[in-house]
């Protein structure tokens, strides 16, 4: 026996309950069942009217096309069929950009004893099927759903399709809610199988917060009932009942005439004042009476000349009065006179006023104060009703416009999930950009634009590779006997162990897996000027002081002695160089327009006069900061530029961007076994990595820690870089050494 069906839906019914959805429940026509389609999108959108007009559309299409004689099942598939490929090709069209994930929709026919539905997303489907023991059975159809589907594209959203009978008692309910979760599980199978759907409905709202937006379609089977007659016959009782009812309505309506009738009062003369309001202005009945509109015309015109000739002309008298009053003395002296009486004359009229407002009677006396008082408590009422729509206008169009802003944000994260850089930082700029046109008024906005902000940030710094150490490793201090900080000048690292040359000219030697420090053996540096640069080469540290005088540091025989070194007055030295017995030495032009590489070469326990080994290059070395080697030579110059030159010739080579682009870099450093080169730029607490075959750009490490930094070393063998902050030694991990 085919079930009598019972359906219900609830919608949002008030502003507060809006949610990004919609539920269409229509009868088939011709047979007895339902189609039905309840979608939910997760996120505001512009687009997502366009996706729900169309399932809208497509629902009733096939409602009202529903053939008496129709198949069920063959005409679901094609519904599906029809709205897969419709939905496919708005897509391809562009004319919505909804991410899939966020499209949560189910649609279905219930026919008869059979019922077909399709899914995608994730929403609750809950089926209740009552055994023969009259007990129930729940089954949520969107798991199946799910089981079945492999991961959801446009380009068939609805792929799986379930079907079933239908017996008596089953109950089907969808929601975007989790109701399963919301309610108790017993209250919920009662609610669902005791209840009308109607009932249902009302009763699991109540479930929800009242500004929770919710959805929900309810579909019961149950036996078939017969209809209830047009007409039957009144009991005498009823009769009875009914009379006495009209005979309470008569006997009140009598004791309600002899009552004092305050608001037959109000309702009389409001509608007096109503009718004066609106009685026709004579101008309008002549219109209405058929008049010429010349003589209507002229009747406007007079009427106007006449007001506008009675202002002006007053206007005028007022003027004249005084002006003569102030040209004229004796005028002038009477009006000053007058103005001590002008109190008097005030009080007089208040005492006036006050004499006849208590001549009023006591009951016109009492409604005008509470009409003044009414009068001032509307005008409060209004006012705070404005500031209050005004307030929840903006907190309104704020949402929305914070809801855009992370939309654009979810947008960027979809875009770096495919590896679409250049979309997802075009997306976070214009994210930034909508975050700095939004409203700062209330700490709870501004705690707003903060986060997103830091959210943005935080997705900015993965764009550009930046990996941030929040705490680096302390290797060693540098402090004297007596506990005073030393600050750091030039770090370098000899074999094993590092070395430390501080801006008293001390050398200090640290043992990092220790964590040790000492003093160098051979003391203080004797230089008269400060020291310039300092490089390694056979356990050797030749330091370079600014007056061009070379010292060398033995690290195994604890001595620090001169050596010859002869330079040309004419430039002016930046950087050394120490490599396989020969000096470079990085110099600034006289004009301090370009710079060159001197080298000297070592004889006996000196080294020759520098000669020029640029042969050629492409432009200027501007601004020269320092340079490094590796058998082709590195110069840092300008702003985070990098010139290459192999055999005293310049050679092509480009870096890659980062960002924020190097703008103040002071130091660079590879050698022979490295494949990257890095650059140290204090200013923004930074260490940028390039690979040095192709320049492009790997990573930049970043630390709060870092406020005083020098210079800085690389261990690639351990996988560490050393970097000189003021008095500290720090070490962090080169992470990109482990890819």
């Amino acid at each position: 026996m085919v079930p009598y069906l019972k359906a219900a839906q609830y919608e949002p019914k008030s502003p507060n309950e809006h949610v990004e959805g919609l539920s269409v429940m229509l009868p088939l026509e011709g047979r007895s069942g339902y189609v039905f389609v309840l979608a939910y999108l997760g996120k505001k959108n512009p687009d997502n009217e366009v996706l729900l007009q169309l399932l809208s559309d497509h629902v009733h299409r096939l409602a009202s096309s529903f053939g008496k004689d129709a198949n069920a099942q063959h005409r679901f598939e094609q519904f599906l069929g029809a709205l897969n490929e419709t939905v496919s090709q708005t897509v391809r069209d562009g004319r919505f950009h909804i991410p899939i994930h966020f499209f949560h929709a189910a649609v279905g026919i219930i026919c008869d004893d059979r019922m077909f539905l399709s899914g995608t997303g994730e929403l609750s489907a809950l089926f209740l099927h009552r055994k023969p023991t009259q007990r129930y059975q729940v089954f949520n159809l969107f798991r199946g759903i799910q089981t079945e589907q492999a991961l959801p594209t446009w380009e068939k959203p609805f792929a799986v399709v379930l079907d079933g009978d239908l017996e008596d008692g089953d109950v089907f309910c969808v929601s975007q809610k989790d109701i399963q979760h919301q309610i108790p599980q017993d209250d919920l199978n009662s609610i669902l199988t005791s209840l009308p759907p109607k009932s249902a409905t009302e009763k699991i709202r109540q479930y929800f917060a009242a500004n929770d937006g919710l959805l929900l379609l309810i579909i019961k089977a149950e036996s078939s009932i017969s209809s209830v007659p047009e007409s039957y016959a009144k009991p005498l009782s009823d009769v009875s009942i009914d009379s006495f009812v009209r005979g309470q309505d008569e006997t009140s309506k009598l004791l309600e005439d002899q009552k004092p009738d305050l608001i037959g009062f109000l309702k009389t003369h409001l509608n007096l004042l109503y009718k004066k309001l609106t009685e026709r202005s004579r101008i309008l009945s002549d219109l209405r009476r058929g008049e010429p509109r010349l003589k209507i015309l002229l009747n406007i015109t007079h009427s106007l000349s006449h007001n506008i000739w009675k202002t002006l002309r007053r206007t005028v008298k007022g003027l004249s009065f005084a002006a003569v009053t102030l040209v004229n003395k004796e005028r002038r002296n009477a009006a000053w006179k007058s103005l001590p009486t002008l109190k008097t004359h005030l009080n007089q009229w208040a005492r006036t006023c006050m004499h006849a407002y208590r001549a009023l009677p006591v009951r016109t006396r009492r409604f005008a104060q509470i009409g003044l008082i009414l009068v001032f408590v509307l005008g409060i009422g209004l006012t705070s009703l404005a500031q209050f729509r005004k307030t929840s206008e903006g907190q309104k169009q704020f949402t929305e416009r914070v809801s855009l802003i992370q939309d654009t944000i979810d947008r960027a994260g979809g875009a770096m999930i495919y590896k679409d850089e250049n979309q997802a930082r075009s997306l976070y700029q214009q994210a930034t950009t909508l975050i700095q046109q939004l409203p700062t008024d209330k700490p709870a906005q501004q705690e707003t634009i903060e986060k997103l902000m830091k959210d943005i940030e935080t997705a900015m710094n993965e764009l550009r590779h930046v990996v941030t150490i929040p705490s680096p490793a302390l290797v060693a201090t540098i402090k004297t006997q007596t506990g005073e900080e030393q600050k750091g000048v030039k770090i370098i690292r000899s074999g094993s162990l590092l070395y430390v040359i501080d801006d008293h000219q001390a050398v200090w030697k640290i043992n990092s897996p220790a964590k040790t420090i000492e003093a160098f053996s051979g003391g203080l540096i004797v230089s008269p000027t400060p020291i310039l640069d300092a490089s390694e080469d056979g356990g050797h540290i030749f330091a370079l002081n600014t007056s061009d005088q070379l010292l060398d540091i033995d690290t195994k025989g604890g001595t620090v002695t001169p050596v010859s070194l002869t330079m040309p007055s004419t430039s002016q030295s930046i950087s050394l160089l120490a490599y396989a017995n020969r000096m470079y030495v990085l110099r600034r032009t006289a004009d301090s327009q370009d710079a060159e590489i001197l080298k000297s070469t070592k004889s006996g326990s000196a080294y020759s006069t520098g000669t020029s080994w640029i042969s050629s290059k492409t432009k200027a070395l501007t601004d020269p900061h320092a340079f490094t080697i590796d058998g082709s030579i590195y110069v840092l110059h300008g702003a985070g530029n990098i010139s290459r030159f192999q055999n005293g010739a310049e050679v092509g080579w480009q870096l890659g961007i980062v960002e924020p682009s190097a703008t103040e870099p002071t130091r660079i450093w590879t050698d022979g076994t490295s494949k990257f080169i890095y650059v140290l730029e204090p200013k923004t607490r930074r260490v940028i990595v390039y690979k040095k075959d192709t320049g492009a750009f790997v990573v930049q490490y970043t630390s709060e820690t870092f406020t005083e930094l020098t210079d800085f070393v690389v261990d690639e063998t351990s996988q560490t870089i050393y970097l000189l902050s003021g008095a500290n030694i720090y070490t962090i991990s080169s992470g990109h050494l482990k890819i």
